[in-house]
């Protein structure tokens, strides 16, 4: 069973590229937030204060599950209008009906700081 995240490089808000895939219970870690709900996650989203102008994907892997879900691991570059930054997300898909749709989600971006 395939993925169905959104993986497009064309610019798009974090709430534009996700709407719609969330599950009523989902819950959503972002840098290390937590958030829970359909709703609170699309409006957390909505609230972010960036845009990205490239969303570029290095991995992609994904297993299925035993009860028909999917766990996907993402590890990418997030470009933005002066800079870039690497991020990485988890995120399990789970099989409702005929279709499939985010339960949990984490993401975080990849800062490394040299002392």
């Amino acid at each position: 069973m395939r993925a169905t995240a959104p993986t497009s490089t064309r610019a798009a808000s974090p709430a534009q590229a996700w709407r719609g895939f969330y599950a009523e219970d989902a819950l959503l870690t972002f840098e290390g937030q937590q958030v829970q709900g359909r709703q609170a996650i699309e409006a957390k989203l909505r609230d972010l204060s960036f845009t990205t102008t490239s969303r570029v994907l290095s991995n992609v892997d994904s297993q299925p599950l035993s009860d028909g879900g999917v766990l996907t691991v993402v590890v990418g570059r997030l470009g933005f209008d002066d800079s870039a930054v690497d991020f990485t997300e988890t995120f399990v898909q789970t099989l409702t009906g005929n279709h499939l749709s985010l339960s949990h989600h984490v993401f975080r971006l990849v800062v490394t700081t040299v002392s």
